[in-house]
């Protein structure tokens, strides 16, 4: 009588197979790695950006609201949303550089350069400059972000009653300084109460 001895283990085909079933599971679950790796760090960029342009927004409008408040009177010495120069408001005007000023100290009397403020954009240098105390310092960070475009638009409405409804339309456009394709555009309407136009 002759025994069959029966097979142990795998034969090369089964290893084969199975080998290559292994490989098949192991580049996909690498790939969907990779993939959710990638969009996670798209989304971090994208904050980032959001989170400066935000900040640098914030900073403007908040600054913008106080525009022409003189302390107790309730009138300014002088009118001022300008360009460069003495020029008034126009309406429909939109500038790159807007420049401004308020009462910081509420005492209701012109302190000149103290109380003078304003915002630019600096295309040479693709940053958003603060004008304050006469001094313009970057608002942006270039290592960060480039700004592309800095607009204010102004417009002015009558309503029923004969006041007016002044705004400052502010866009900011800009792009991480690391990564060109994540870019984004901000837009924000400011209204001004304290500015009266002759």
């Amino acid at each position: 009588m002759q025994l069959v001895k029966k097979q142990e283990g795998l034969t090369l085909i089964e290893m084969m197979i199975a080998m290559l079933i292994g490989l098949i599971v192991m580049g996909t679950v690498i790939t969907v790695f990779i993939t959710t790796l990638k969009a996670n760090n798209d989304d971090v960029k994208m904050i980032r950006l959001n989170q400066e342009i935000r900040a640098i927004m914030t900073i403007m409008t908040r600054d913008l609201r106080r525009a022409d408040y003189w302390g107790g009177t309730g009138a300014s010495p002088f009118n001022v949303i300008t360009k460069n120069d003495p020029a008034v408001w126009v309406d429909g005007a939109s500038l790159d550089t807007v420049v401004f000023s308020y009462d910081v100290d509420t005492d209701g009397i012109d302190d000149g350069n103290a109380e003078s403020f304003g915002f630019r954009w600096q295309g040479a240098g693709n940053a958003i400059e603060m004008n304050s105390n006469n001094a313009w310092n970057a608002l942006s960070d270039n290592g960060v972000v480039t700004i592309n475009n800095l607009s204010f638009d102004l417009s002015l409405a009558n309503t029923d009653d004969g006041s007016a409804i002044n705004t400052v339309t502010i866009s900011i456009g800009a792009e991480l300084t690391t990564d060109a394709t994540v870019s984004r555009t901000v837009t924000q309407a400011v209204r001004l109460r304290n500015i009266v136009l002759p």
